[in-house]
């Protein structure tokens, strides 16, 4: 972004799901309350590489800039992130074994992510 001329930031997102034919609904519930919860939220946000969602739950020192971006973040994501990284994780595997190049790699990428 330009400075002083626009704000902008990229924000990237948590998401906690649970399968809905998981053998074990009950155990996954409680893990995912726990990690939405004022408890388990301060924990893993303690490591440093997230910003709590919760406004009972504060950021660790030093994002403060991260904190003051937030009204200027655009949320940030694929469409169809299954498809796009099975693509990325079979052609980097492919450019690695020198059956595709670099390019091709990033052509088969962009196209994923326009369908």
């Amino acid at each position: 972004m330009i400075k002083n001329k626009a704000g902008g930031n990229l924000g990237f997102t948590v998401s906690y799901s649970m399968a809905k034919d998981s053998q074990h609904k009950q155990a996954a519930w409680t893990l995912l309350s726990w990690l939405t919860g004022k408890q388990g939220m301060k924990q893993w946000t303690s490591l440093g590489l997230a910003l709590p969602s919760r406004s009972d739950v504060k950021a660790i020192g030093g994002r403060t800039a991260f904190l003051k971006a937030a009204p200027d973040s655009h949320g940030w994501g694929f469409k169809n992130f299954s498809n796009v990284y099975t693509i990325m994780n079979n052609d980097l595997t492919a450019v690695i074994g020198g059956q595709k190049t670099t390019q091709q790699m990033l052509s088969d990428i962009a196209s994923a992510l326009k369908g």
